[in-house]
């Protein structure tokens, strides 16, 4: 009796069971999918904004305009903005290390061209099931988060003597929601590749 039950227990699901679930298993995977280009296309339209809407700007005040290109500081005897035109200029005002910005401003704006090609990398990924393509779309998410990341941080490192953390301004929050969607997405992305493999090993079980 007991190895009876046991015989039960034990057997094969069935068709319909597995029907059931790989159907789970596709929605899931659009599920996820969806959640991936959403933040995909929230990260292109922040970093848009941040970039080419608002030029780089962080700092955007009447006395004081500081951004990824644009360096106006308030002066005393004149009492109007004075605008520096090149990053070596930006020494008189205490920046020790003027190439330290220009490094982080141009790994700033290298992450939106890269980041622009993740859309329609997902999208034929998807389309084409291909896991190799996935992968290269994670790649993508990962070279713009490190770019965006890290020239963010050099930037302000260098910088840090011209910006007050009360003055930043929209240009510097999208930014900053656009490196944590970046990196949501690369997470949620990353949950897909199993889901990659099985979908393809289906044709080889039937």
């Amino acid at each position: 009796m007991f190895v009876f039950l046991r015989l039960l227990t034990s057997r094969d699901p069935g068709p319909r069971r597995s029907a059931q679930m790989a159907s789970l298993q596709g929605r899931k995977a659009v599920f996820i999918f969806l959640c991936v280009l959403g933040l995909a296309l929230a990260g292109c339209t922040l970093l848009f904004y941040a970039l080419i809407g608002e030029g780089g700007t962080f700092i955007n005040k009447d006395t004081n305009k500081v951004g990824l290109l644009s360096f106006c500081l308030w002066n005393k005897t004149t009492g109007k903005l004075t605008c520096e035109e090149h990053f070596d200029d930006l020494k008189r005002h205490g920046v020790n290390y003027p190439t330290g910005i220009a490094f982080g401003s141009v790994l700033v704006f290298c992450s939106l061209p890269i980041y622009l090609f993740l859309p329609l990398t997902l999208i034929f990924a998807q389309l084409g099931q291909s896991r190799s393509i996935w992968k290269l779309g994670l790649g993508l998410s990962a070279i713009t988060y490190l770019s965006l990341s890290i020239g963010i941080g050099t930037f302000l490192m260098f910088a840090g003597v011209l910006i007050e953390v009360s003055q930043l301004g929209y240009g510097f929050l999208a930014l900053i929601a656009a490196d944590a969607m970046i990196l949501l997405q690369g997470v949620l992305a990353l949950q897909m590749l199993p889901l990659f493999t099985e979908q393809e090993s289906i044709p080889d079980n039937v």
